[in-house]
């Protein structure tokens, strides 16, 4: 019986596969022929469905460029970057496209060391600094243990193996850093024509307004409102329903 529930299961997996890419081949068929609202409607459809891909976020980014929505395409075209950062098609058509936003943020300066450290971080994924780590502190206390059983306790070789314990609980906290930096980093796009930013939720002062495709920080958010802070360091909130997540 459990024999035939994994085969039912696979069958099932394979046919919904299927459809999957069935449906893709004519979204992208439906882009060939410039039917750009049928195209995006299968798109965002598999979305829906819970396929996540470089692909289906870049070709969901294209359609709604064509189609002169220039924050929804930043958005998608984020989303594609962040699965596939060093794609060239995606850095050159997000490019594109934030070269027709209207604001045009003095991004504040960030500290020499902040730079340094944030280019360490971004030599591996979450994933890899973890693994590496895990991998290091498992040999380390392998190699460890293996030397207080054996006749030959030689201080460089005990040294030796604690480096590599040391290197892999490094490792595991730099791994650790990037996770919660970007829960804490999470950045949205502006996806309507223009909002105004205000001092508080609901009855706040007008601030200042910011046009389609903005980039901007997420700090906090309460009973629909974010609160917001942009390239240029100015915060201040504005609707959630006008600002959508990368």
């Amino acid at each position: 019986m459990k024999r035939l529930l994994i085969i039912f299961l696979f069958i099932a997996t394979q046919f919904a596969f299927a459809d999957e890419q069935d449906r893709f081949k004519q979204a992208n068929n439906a882009y060939a022929e410039q039917r750009y609202d049928s195209a995006l409607e299968i798109y965002s459809q598999l979305i829906e469905d819970g396929w996540q891909s470089a692909a289906i976020n870049f070709n969901t980014a294209n359609c709604y460029y064509r189609l002169n929505s220039i924050g929804k395409a930043i958005l998608y075209y984020e989303k594609a970057k962040a699965l596939s950062p060093d794609d060239r098609d995606i850095l050159a058509n997000l490019k594109l496209a934030e070269a027709q936003k209207i604001d045009k943020f003095e991004v504040v300066p960030t500290p020499a060391f902040t730079r340094i450290f944030r280019s360490i971080l971004s030599l591996f994924s979450n994933a890899m600094w973890l693994t590496i780590g895990l991998i290091l502190v498992f040999l380390s206390a392998t190699a460890l243990t293996l030397f207080l059983v054996s006749q030959n306790k030689s201080t460089f070789r005990f040294g030796f193996y604690l480096t590599f314990g040391v290197l892999g609980l490094l490792f595991l906290f730099l791994g650790n850093l990037k996770v919660n930096q970007e829960e804490n980093n999470q950045l949205g796009i502006l996806t309507v024509a223009n909002v105004y930013v205000k001092s508080e939720p609901e009855n706040g002062e007008d601030l200042f307004i910011v046009h389609e495709g903005s980039k901007a920080k997420i700090e906090e958010t309460f009973n629909g409102w974010i609160k917001a802070r942009f390239p240029d360091g100015k915060t201040g909130w504005l609707q959630a329903e006008s600002f959508e997540a990368i």
